[in-house]
This record gives C-alpha cells, structure tokens and sequence, in this order.
C-alpha cells in the first residue's frame, strides 16, 4: 500500500511538473478570442509585489490563463456539472428559454460609491458650466431575467446597487422596467448569450432618452430591420467555458440616411461611411458590429450642409446600439474613459458641447476604475 501511494505521489508530481513546464514552451498568446479578453501576462518581480501579495496574484492569473489546453479542460468542467445537476457553471446560470445570466459577485461597494461621487462631482460641474448632463444606467442580465431564474438564487447586493445609485444628487435614468416588461412580452430585447441589449431593446431606451432630452423620437415605421447573423454567442457563453443552449441573432434597425453619416476614430485616424461595420459579423465578438467596437474618442457627424446639436456621450459598451439611433438627432463625440487618454474637461470646453450624456452598465459603475479620469 505504501510503495502504491509513492508511486501514486510522484506520478501525479511528475504530471504537475509537466504542466508546469509546457507552459513555457507552447506559444504565449496574448489576447483570447473565445473570451474575448486580454490574457494574464507573467508579472514584474519587485520588493513591493511580493510584500502586497501582487506577485503570487499574477503567478495565480498567468498560469490559469495559460495552462495548456485550457479550453478543453473548461469544456470538460461545464459538461460533468450539467451532468450533475448543476444550473451554474463558473459564475454563469441556466435560465429558462436558452438564456445565460451571470451571478453578479460583489465583496462589497466602496468603488461603486467613489464612482458615482465622480459622476455627481462631474454633474455640479456641467451645470455650473451651463451645460446639462444626463445619466442613464443599463441593467444587467440579471435585472432583465432574474424571472428566468427560478428559485434559490437572491439578489442581495444587487438590489442595493440600484438603491444606491438612485439615493445620488444626480436625477437617474434606466429602462429596466420597460426592457424587463417587453421581455415578458416575448419580445427580443435581451441576448440570450450576452450580456448588453440588442438593437430592439435599445430602442427602447433612445425613447426614454429622447424624452429626456427634449427629442421627438422616431416611430418603429421608420426602421427596415436587418439581420446579419445568426450564430452570435456572445460574452456570456464565452464566460460559461461550454456550449451554450442557444444562439444569437444580431438585427440592425437600419433607417434612411444612415449610410450618409460617417465615423472619425480619432484614435485609429481611420474615416469610414455609416455606423456598422458588417466585417465583423464573420468574428467572434459580433456585437462589434456597432460601431466597429470600443475607442477612446468617436465623432459621428452628418454629411448634411445643415448644422446639427451636438451630444457628447460618455460611455461604456451599452452605447454602442444605441448610438445609431440618436445620431438621427445630433452630432455625436464620443468618449469611453477605459481607453482615453486625454483631458476630458478640456475636451468639453472645446467642443462647446449643447447636451452630455453618460451612457454606463450599471455594473460597469460597480467594478472598473476608469471614472478617476472623468474630473481630471
């Protein structure tokens, strides 16, 4: 028995010794298209990481990140789960209908509440500057299907999360109601695999926010719809580390003169006709296709001799559906805070902006630290 539990011993330390070494040798790649994210690089050595636990952090990340055959591996994980029983795999939930919804996990929201102090701060600033900003808030999966959802699984945090932001000076916009209520009504505002609304559920939210800023919104009749495609798994399935139950279909509302506006991407100096770009509708990260994806600074300007209100909008991902339909309306610059890297107040002062729109995910407000640059 002993000499088995030995041979036991070291051959599962020759399998990790294995592992370990391969990871070395097989080619590093830098950015995950099934995920769509960027990978874990291996972390700086230095006195400071090593005292802060950074170090072994980055270790942890690299080698989760890169551990060859990973893919498989995470196949494998999400299949026996569904075998057993199992409703969630790696934070993602079966929801009735073929739906992915992601468990929102919070340790707590102390950056969430410097966040929105940013956001009021950046509000008292505009007004005192003549300048009305608007502040609409996306949902999250979770707030849109949580009737999908079945028993057992409480909100907690996540319903503070919305308390939270409503108790804010600044007056708060969401359509969380009217996209949940449409959702109910069998009507596809909501990807199933994830984790923004589609271009029907955005329109929903350009007649809230038309409302809001004094605009007559255009009727449904005015839209021809277009589909370019039909197998769409987006960041939830890729988040899941399996097969999802159902697919994706990615509709335009496209309208007439659309075609005539064109895009600055004052980042890539590139110029380019209209608002999709159907090239990546043949990629992974098909919600691409509006806009061509997420830049530090935008401008989307009318080829019309007539000049036009111009919108600044302050944004995340959630914009990017949307933003066809107020580009009926103004003359857009766009800025998203994870990416750019100027002064934004400076910005604004050029532009001699009419209106402001901060356009966010409420969970993008909850988790990432770009709203430090919002007063800068």
């Amino acid at each position: 028995m002993k000499v088995a539990n030995r041979l036991m011993a070291i051959a599962f330390a020759l399998l990790i010794g294995f592992f370990g070494i391969l990871i070395y040798l097989t080619p590093k790649a830098s950015f995950s298209e099934q995920e769509n994210r960027s990978l874990a690089k291996f972390p700086d050595f230095n006195f400071r990481s090593i005292v802060n636990a950074e170090y072994s952090k980055g270790v942890s990340e690299f080698y989760t990140d890169h551990f060859p055959g990973r893919r498989v591996f995470t196949e494998i994980k999400c299949k026996t789960e569904l075998l057993c029983g199992r409703r969630e795999n790696n934070g993602v939930i079966y929801a009735e209908g073929g739906n992915l919804v992601i468990r929102p996990k919070y340790s707590g929201l102390s950056l969430y509440r410097q966040n929105l102090e940013q956001i009021e701060r950046f509000c008292d600033k505009q007004s005192t500057n003549g300048i009305n900003t608007t502040v609409f808030f996306a949902p999250r999966g979770i707030d849109v299907l949580g009737d999908l959802l079945g028993e057992g699984y409480p909100n907690g945090l996540e319903a503070e999360v919305w308390d939270t932001a409503r108790s804010r000076e600044f007056e708060l916009l969401d359509a969380t109601d009217k996209i949940r209520n449409s959702l109910r009504e069998g009507e596809y505002v909501w990807f199933r695999t994830d984790h923004h609304w589609t271009a029907d559920g955005a329109y929903k939210c350009y007649r809230v926010l038309c409302e809001a800023l004094g605009e007559e919104a255009r009727g449904e009749d005015l839209f021809f719809k277009e589909s370019i495609s039909s197998d769409f798994y987006g960041s939830v399935a890729s988040k899941l580390g399996g097969d999802a139950p159902r697919a994706d279909e990615i509709v335009l509302w496209r309208y007439h003169g659309d075609s005539e506006l064109f895009v600055v991407n004052y980042d890539s100096k590139e110029v380019y006709s209209g608002l999709y770009r159907s090239e990546f509708a043949e990629k992974k990260d098909k919600y691409s296709v509006f806009l061509g994806g997420n830049y530090g600074h935008l401008g989307i300007y009318s080829e019309s001799p007539n000049k036009r209100e111009k919108l600044v909008v302050i944004k995340d991902s959630f914009a990017n559906a949307l933003i066809p339909f107020l580009a009926i309306h103004y003359d857009l610059e766009v800025y998203d805070l994870r990416y750019f890297k100027g002064k934004l107040s400076d910005e604004i002062s050029d532009l001699s902006a009419d209106n402001i729109l901060l356009l966010y995910g409420i969970e993008t407000v909850v988790t990432d630290g770009s709203f430090k640059y919002l007063n800068r």
